[in-house]
């Protein structure tokens, strides 16, 4: 119910509350947004100090903003499963010092731990992002070889991992014996912690009793469960 009585959703870009952190959530009604403001789909673009948020105003937008103004995360995705998007010595040259400057803020706000999310491949860069000041990544697909257990080897306890699992071959599709393998090879990047375990996401394809099997595994080695 709107505040003025009337029933459906607010019109899009509404001001509908603000968020503890103090982030503001509008409405994503898209069937209401005006075409004269938003004439194509690059005016639905969504920035933040210059930096893309997501689509103007998804869920996903509204939780990027969240944690950029509140926990120091970045998001930028550059990399595709084989490689990254542009040259690492063009990442370097125009990308990675705008990252060390994002960096550079949040740790003159009293951020510890600055998070860094890009799909994809991105082993070429690592290097730079760690010299940075990056000391989370997220969400270290395998299908992109990006093997948690050998970057905790590479880096030691300069970087924490939130993700490391397979949400796309090994979670829908491979058998429980490949399941409880790959669970407990991801498990073993734990070197007394920096490691929240995870995936990208979880899809339609991961089956209700697929995840609470791979959840059980985290249970048998002593990961909190979620409350089934």
């Amino acid at each position: 119910m709107r505040p003025d009585g009337n029933a459906g959703p607010e019109p899009f870009g509404t001001l509908l509350g603000t968020a503890p952190g103090g982030v503001a959530a509008y409405s994503s009604d898209y069937d209401s947004a005006d075409e004269r403001l938003l004439p194509n789909r690059s005016a639905f673009r969504s920035y933040r100090d210059g930096i893309y948020m997501g689509y103007k105003w998804q869920c996903v937008e509204f939780a990027r903003r969240w944690m950029y103004l509140n926990k120091g995360w970045i998001f930028d995705d550059v990399a595709s499963n084989k490689s990254m998007l542009l040259s690492p010595k063009s990442y370097r040259r125009l990308i990675l010092p705008q990252v060390r400057r994002m960096v550079r803020a949040f740790q003159e706000a009293g951020a510890r731990y600055i998070g860094y999310h890009s799909d994809g491949n991105i082993s070429s860069i690592l290097d730079g992002l760690v010299d940075a000041g990056i000391t989370i990544l997220n969400p270290i697909e395998p299908r992109a070889r990006m093997d948690v257990v050998d970057l905790r080897k590479r880096y030691g306890k300069k970087l924490t991992f939130v993700g490391g699992l397979c949400n796309t071959l090994v979670l829908p599709t491979g058998t429980r014996e490949e399941v409880e393998r790959h669970v407990e090879h991801v498990l073993s990047a734990d070197d007394g912690g920096g490691l929240i375990i995870g995936s990208h996401s979880i899809s339609n394809e991961v089956s209700v009793d697929r995840y609470e099997f791979m959840m059980s595994i985290l249970e048998k080695h002593g990961r909190p469960s979620p409350g089934f």
